[in-house]
């Protein structure tokens, strides 16, 4: 019996930005597969519900707010990418069930998985695993 994990092939590098956390955010099952960021599921999803109104706005009258969808997402994205920083630090084998699902969605995995963020002031932190 082979695990599906050691049949999935390794990939070029994935930056999960913005757009990515979008495409998390708007699928239901990410918060029941991936339990350490159910936290942001109300939050999530909401600010996915105020990206679609702002794309169909911007489309209807014009790019007025080119960047919307980053400035919408950007208080989600900081808070995600701090858990994923937390996880990792207390046991990196906790961000399994966000490879997976992240692997899934792909079609192989991406080998690193790498997040920007900024936890104190203007250092940029680069997060891999």
């Amino acid at each position: 019996m082979g695990s599906e994990k050691s049949q999935t092939r390794l990939g070029r590098p994935y930056v999960l930005d913005h757009m990515g956390l979008y495409s998390l955010l708007g699928d239901p099952a990410f918060f029941q597969k991936v339990s350490g960021f159910a936290f942001l599921e109300e939050e999530g999803q909401e600010a996915h519900r105020k990206v679609v109104a702002s794309v169909m706005k911007e489309a209807e009258e014009g790019c007025g707010t080119c960047g919307g969808a980053q400035a919408i997402l950007k208080p989600v994205m900081q808070k995600f990418a701090i858990r994923a920083a937390e996880l990792s630090e207390d046991n990196p084998e906790d961000l399994s069930p966000l490879v997976d699902y992240i692997t899934s969605k792909r079609g192989y995995r991406p080998n690193p998985i790498v997040l920007y963020y900024r936890r104190q002031g203007d250092r940029t932190i680069k997060l891999s695993f």
